[in-house]
């Protein structure tokens, strides 16, 4: 069964992060804010040098200067998706480069 096709569990606006390697995560692998769980990564994509991380946060704003991070969340190496809703606004695009941050 695919959870995620259901309305209830499945909603969010899809979001954008672009980082410089993609640190092992994963489409499925948990979206948090402030440690909860808000979504999750919907797709990786490598683009040229870079890799493009779509995701989706359910009742979740994020401002003109949101920050990203992938994180370790078990020893087995299993990752997540931290976002840091900062700033004023609305986030226009992909959460840039300069704002985000792998764990290597």
């Amino acid at each position: 069964m695919n959870m995620t096709s259901l309305p209830v569990v499945g909603e969010g606006r899809v979001h954008q992060a672009i980082f410089a390697e993609g640190g092992g995560l994963r489409p499925g692998d948990e979206v948090r804010v402030a440690g909860v769980r808000v979504g999750e990564v919907t797709d990786v994509r490598l683009e040229g040098d870079q890799v493009r991380v779509y995701f989706r946060a359910k009742d979740v704003e994020l401002p003109s200067a949101t920050t990203a991070s992938i994180e370790v969340k078990t020893m087995l190496g299993q990752k997540y998706l931290a976002v840091d809703p900062l700033g004023e606004g609305t986030l226009e695009g992909a959460i840039p480069l300069e704002r985000t941050t792998t764990p290597y």
